[in-house]
């Protein structure tokens, strides 16, 4: 899937921010659910401390002029104008790829993480901002960004998330050095490691039927 990705671009201008879950046309049943009141919150509370920024969301139910209302209306009780918020419909994944080109950074979503628009964002120069969460479901990005060396995009909380986006936003040239090499970087990380990965199941398969082997180390 990822080799068909367009190359990343490598001179971000500090203009647009993105929600890291977005999805695609992919998605049979869209929803918006993913982007919760803390998340609009924590949006827009960045917005306001990055002048000139936009944010981008896309998910299949913004084809809906309902629910592109009521999403503005979200962000209007925090103060950001619809003007500030783009919300884009599904598209083919290819079209999808190609936003990435108009994103400088991608903002995360929580308690629900991103994990393949993660992975894809990475892959397309596009730094993702998270922050590790007290469930699985809210360590997926943190997991993938520590994996490919970018641990220093995981916050600690949502305030240091925060923190984060913001300063991150505020730095161009840390952009672009960021931008040069995020995808040799995962590329080269265990996150890509399919052989790998297909040995660590084939050894966890045999464990289960066989148990551990003499002289493993492993133990039930």
């Amino acid at each position: 899937m990822l080799a068909g990705a367009s190359d990343a671009a490598v001179t971000p201008g500090i203009s647009s921010i993105r929600a890291a879950s977005s999805v695609s046309s992919r998605k049979p049943r869209p929803s918006i659910t993913v982007a919760s009141p803390s998340s609009i919150g924590a949006w827009s509370r960045i917005l306001h401390q990055v002048p000139n920024s936009s944010l981008i969301l896309k998910n299949g139910a913004l084809v809906s002029p309902g629910t592109r209302q009521f999403v503005h209306g979200l962000f209007e009780r925090h103060h950001v104008s619809p003007q500030r918020v783009r919300l884009d419909g599904p598209s083919d994944h290819y079209r999808f790829l190609e936003t990435y080109g108009e994103i400088d950074i991608a903002l995360d979503t929580f308690p629900y993480n991103g994990g393949t628009t993660t992975t894809e964002s990475i892959w397309q120069g596009v730094p993702v901002v998270t922050f590790s969460g007290d469930r699985w479901v809210s360590r997926t990005s943190g997991s993938i960004l520590q994996a490919a060396g970018l641990g220093e995009l995981v916050g600690r909380g949502l305030d240091d998330y925060m923190s984060l986006a913001i300063k991150l936003a505020n730095s161009p040239v840390r952009l672009v050095d960021l931008r040069r090499n995020m995808r040799s970087r995962l590329r080269d990380s265990p996150v890509c490691d399919t052989p790998g990965f297909a040995r660590n199941m084939e050894r966890l398969y045999i464990h289960m039927v066989t148990g551990p082997r003499p002289g493993s180390g492993d133990s039930g």
